[in-house]
């Protein structure tokens, strides 16, 4: 089975630099595929995430602050789960038929994140099992605190490498991290 990798700490800790760091070093030697949700800032002032396509770079909502109808709700953001869904289904659902056919194991799934807003789609959580379950190498971030049932299942994997990052110790980690993929 291929690395099944999983970043954790704090919220600003590093994680999602982390995620950008392994990405520069593994593209070019691997094949990528993923997404990342990058706060949306208006005036200095976070305002909601996007969803951005590693490859296509494309990106779509993923929460807004304001006044939107959206069933699902987080605190003070709409989440748009059937924007996140078609997202998952036209561009995550084919990669990964992509890289399971895949004869050269030269491939990276890249999830930043797995988070409660994200988790709101039932076929994302599908996703994760299955994708867990994979030959698929993975490398994804989750929230250190939050708790949810993919959460638990993610971590009760036995071959699951789990990374806790803090701004003293990314280096060490994206060190550990392209070791353990290019030794796979």
């Amino acid at each position: 089975m291929n690395a099944k990798i999983l970043i954790t700490g704090p919220p600003k800790s590093g994680k999602s630099t982390l995620i950008q760091n392994l990405i520069k070093n593994l593209k070019g030697e691997f094949e990528l595929s993923g997404f990342l949700t990058p706060e949306v800032r208006k005036n200095g002032k976070r305002i909601g995430f996007d969803v951005e396509d590693i490859n296509s770079n494309m990106k779509l909502p993923l929460a807004r602050k304001g006044a939107y109808s959206s069933q699902y709700k987080l605190g003070s953001y709409n989440v748009f789960i059937d924007k996140f869904n078609q997202y998952l289904n036209e561009t995550i659902r084919p990669a990964l038929d992509k890289l399971d056919l895949k004869e050269n194991k030269k491939t990276i799934l890249i999830i930043d994140e797995i988070g409660k807003m994200e988790l709101y789609s039932r076929l994302f959580q599908t996703m994760l099992k299955t994708i867990f379950n994979s030959e698929i190498c993975i490398i994804a971030t989750i929230g250190q605190k939050m708790k949810h049932p993919i959460k638990d299942f993610i971590l009760n994997i036995p071959s699951i490498k789990l990374f806790k990052v803090s701004h003293n110790n990314q280096e060490e980690i994206l060190r550990d991290i392209v070791a353990i993929v290019k030794n796979k």
